[in-house]
């Protein structure tokens, strides 16, 4: 009889025998089932073994030598995180199904910030490395536009441009794109790109389609990627994911789209400084206003040709509803001033029209309230009747690029009623550099605008004081900043207010300009919104998401800083 110590002692050396046969004679077997389609069952313990793995209860898989982040430091979808230095190769801690590395969350996340997701892919398969990526800087992405040439210097020039004294680059010619949520780009429905490993057979790459209920659209003949169909029902994000765990599979990710930031053809619009400081250019990704009714009550607008006016070659495209004139009491609008048409532009200049320049919600509509007169002064009378107009048409937002000091108890209640019905009112803080109010821009109904000049400080002339809300460029034609070689004022097209006929493009300053700007952002923001937003909702959103200037938070001179159009669109419900 057998002692029980030597049949232990048998047991033993049986199993390390087996042990060592499973151990060895593994790759055999894995080499020849591998054609039975059985690789996702098996993981090889070889550095340099083929693209199959096998499941060996004996050793746990092979990791590459990388860093294992904890997962407070993993890409997380529900908290963005923009990262602006490589990482190098970066390991995903917690294994999935059949002890395959799980990456978690998804790996093909793109940040908030615009970047790039480059993946640094192994030059040959080796089922011991996951697959492993950084995050690049892109400078396009990053800067937010194409690089534009510097336009050319021309010293010398007046306020007044005209086409024939100028010489301008071309800008660059592009079209608003897709519409995306901001950090979260859209992809093309049903459709994954996936990047098999190198020297993966046709029928592997078959087998894995068809254990997700994919089917091939094509195979790029430059790149190598296959673009993959998905069932219907079946999520893109979640499918993705599922492949990006295949041992043979590089990677797999969204058909993501990509879009074009709109930079307008207008040839003038390089002198526009007060446009890209603004970040308007990202905001035309989200919105440009369709659908808002800005009420301009101001001087009129030069909508039209009938003699002595003319209509100004810039607002051609532009959406103008004839308001009433109430200077002259008639139902013709028309601009003896020069000063509501550069308003008119500032907000909704005809824009990607290959002419002049551009305006910041060029799809919004004006409608024009005429209650100042050829010198620039108005009554109060003509001023309120003018606000319940506009309130009385349709209008979302009225611009107020007008005051003076002093409450004024008829012009304080048509701001009440105006925002009572939900109309956002923009009022200019005023030009004499003082901290005493004006209004009525300094009312509590009304958003307070002053301005800023190149370098974002305050000009002299912009009042400040209690009742500033929010600064935007305001422009300084004493200055030539930007070294573009023309005063850095708000460029738009107008009359000089004598001959009605004869349009210029004007650098002008002042906070009526500042007010008009921030009344074109507001129209973004109204017209992105999925929902009726309150003149207090707008009022926030312009208010938080502004880039603070001066001390922190609130100050007398810059309010709650200088409006960020992209920021204000991104932001907005």
């Amino acid at each position: 009889m057998i002692s029980m110590d030597k049949a232990n002692d048998v047991r033993f050396y049986m199993i390390m025998v087996l042990s060592a046969i499973i151990f060895f004679f593994t790759p055999f077997f894995q080499t020849t089932l591998s054609h039975a389609y059985f690789s996702p069952f098996f993981r090889s313990p070889w550095p340099q073994a083929p693209y199959f793995n096998y499941f060996n209860p004996w050793f746990p898989p092979m990791i590459s030598p990388q860093p294992l982040y904890p997962r407070s430091a993993q890409f997380n979808l529900n908290n963005p995180v923009p990262f602006y230095s490589n990482l190098g190769r970066v390991g995903f801690a917690g294994f999935g199904p059949y002890n395959y590395p799980q990456m978690s969350p998804l790996p093909f996340y793109i940040p908030a910030a615009p970047t790039s997701l480059n993946m640094i892919l192994n030059n040959q398969y080796n089922p011991g490395l996951m697959n492993s990526y950084y995050f690049q800087p892109d400078p396009q992405w990053r800067t937010g536009k194409e690089a534009t040439p510097s336009p050319p210097s021309t010293p010398g020039l007046g306020p007044g441009i005209d086409t024939g004294e100028i010489r301008v680059m071309p800008a660059a010619s592009q079209t608003a794109g897709i519409n995306y949520t901001p950090g979260i780009p859209g992809y093309v429905s049903r459709q994954l790109i996936v990047m098999f490993r190198p020297n993966v057979p046709p029928q592997e790459r078959e087998f894995v389609l068809r254990r997700h209920n994919c089917t091939q659209i094509r195979t790029s003949p430059y790149a190598g990627f296959t673009l993959v169909a998905l069932p219907t029902l079946q999520s893109v994000r979640d499918t993705a994911r599922q492949f990006s765990m295949e041992p043979s599979v590089l990677y797999a990710e969204p058909n993501y789209y990509r879009h074009a930031h709109l930079i307008p053809n207008d040839p003038y619009y390089n002198y526009q400084w007060h446009l890209p400081h603004m970040h308007t250019d990202w905001a035309w990704d989200l919105s440009t206003g369709t659908g808002v009714i800005v009420g301009l009550v101001d001087s009129g607008v030069a909508y039209r040709s009938a003699a002595p006016y003319a209509q100004a070659p810039d607002l051609a495209g532009t959406l103008i509803i004839p308001g009433w004139d109430f200077v002259n009491g008639d139902a013709n609008p028309d601009d003896d001033c020069g000063h509501g048409t550069h308003m008119c532009g500032s907000i909704a200049q005809t824009t990607n029209n290959s002419l002049g320049v551009a305006g910041v919600a060029f799809a919004s509509t004006i409608l024009a309230v005429k209650v100042m007169d050829s010198a620039g002064d108005v009554s109060v009378a003509d001023e309120v009747d003018g606000i319940y107009y506009a309130v009385n048409n349709g209008a979302n937002i009225i611009n107020l690029s007008l005051g003076g000091p002093g409450v004024i108890t008829t012009e304080q209640d048509a701001v009440i009623y105006a925002y009572g019905q939900g109309v956002t009112l923009f009022g200019s803080s005023g030009n004499i550099g003082s901290s005493v109010p004006e209004y009525p821009a300094s009312y509590a109904e009304c958003i307070s605008a002053g301005a800023v000049q190149y370098d974002s400080t305050r000009p002299a002339y912009s009042n400040y004081g209690t009742e500033l809300d929010l600064v935007t460029p305001g422009g300084n034609t004493s200055l030539d900043q930007n070294l573009d070689g023309l005063a850095d004022g708000i460029l738009q097209q107008t009359h000089d207010g004598i001959d009605f006929t004869a349009f210029a493009y004007y650098m002008k300053e002042g906070t009526s300009s500042a007010c008009a700007l921030a009344s074109g952002v507001a129209a973004l923001v109204l017209s992105k919104s999925t929902s009726i937003l309150s003149p207090l909702q707008v009022k926030n959103i312009l208010e938080s998401t502004a880039i603070d200037l001066g001390v922190a938070g609130w100050d007398q001179y810059y309010g709650w800083g200088e409006i960020n159009a992209y920021a204000a669109v991104s932001s907005t419900p």
